[in-house]
């Protein structure tokens, strides 16, 4: 499968993202906004939801930003990240 994905990426016209290392990286160092150190812990993290499986709203603000890095390096664009601290919160 991830052969057939980094040959559909080659085409000038995609982007391939990393969501999965980028979510592992989130599961190894956490995530820190502002003062605020955000895990993958069940609950206490921040950044999943209660069923532990889908990322809250701060999570997609994350990966969204991540998409939008990804097609600004690779087509000189200039799409605004999305602002996590709109979906942040201290506890």
């Amino acid at each position: 499968m991830n052969a057939a994905i980094d040959s559909v990426a080659l085409r000038p016209w995609i982007v391939k993202v990393d969501m999965a290392g980028v979510l592992s990286d989130i599961a190894t160092n956490g995530y820190t906004i502002g003062s605020t150190h955000y895990t993958s812990a069940y609950i206490t993290g921040g950044l999943f939801s209660l069923d532990g499986v889908h990322p809250n709203d701060l999570a997609h603000a994350v990966l969204a930003n991540a998409m939008i890095d990804a097609v600004n390096a690779r087509f000189g664009a200039g799409i605004p990240r999305a602002n996590v601290m709109d979906y942040a919160s201290s506890t």
